[in-house]
């Protein structure tokens, strides 16, 4: 059975739901690597829930699975080339791409020019993420609609969230 390697990137403000259910679930996997890192490395602490020992995002080669997770720290983390741009490399390599909530508004963020040329897609930008996200902070990021509408199924490129 061949080794399949999970990498969950972790940034100050994480939710500690998106990041524990998946890390669970994909610890459970038979054969499984789980990596959880930070820009940083060393230790982070969120609400509370310190990580220690964290590897250097720009450390890690590649992945199988990258799973963002989402939090209340999403839009500094998109504000963090440095993270983006590590994400960026990861998701690039990656089998599958996934994220947990506003998680995908740092997929959006970072991969939107990743997905585009890989699909051949000449504007890629859509995400989908919690309804409760603002309007303002989404009309950034993506094709946003006050009917909590992100992308049309006609027109979507990718969903996440």
């Amino acid at each position: 059975m061949t080794r399949t390697t999970f990498v969950i990137p972790v940034y100050p403000g994480t939710t500690h739901l998106d990041f524990t259910a998946p890390h669970q679930f994909f610890a459970r996997v038979p054969d499984a690597e789980v990596i959880v890192a930070s820009r940083a490395g060393g230790t982070l602490e969120c609400d509370g829930l310190t990580f220690a020992g964290l590897p250097r995002l720009a450390d890690v080669a590649a992945c199988d699975v990258l799973c963002v997770p989402g939090g209340f720290g999403t839009f500094d983390a998109i504000l963090d080339a440095d993270f983006l741009a590590e994400v960026r490399r990861l998701a690039a390599a990656a089998r599958f791409v996934t994220s947990v909530c506003t998680g995908s508004i740092v997929l959006a963020a970072a991969v939107t020019f990743v997905l585009a040329e890989l699909l051949d897609i000449e504007d890629c930008n859509c995400a989908l993420t919690h309804w409760a996200e603002s309007p303002e902070a989404m009309a950034a990021l993506a094709n946003w609609r006050p009917d909590g509408v992100l992308c049309d199924f006609e027109t979507m490129d990718y969903s996440t969230g």
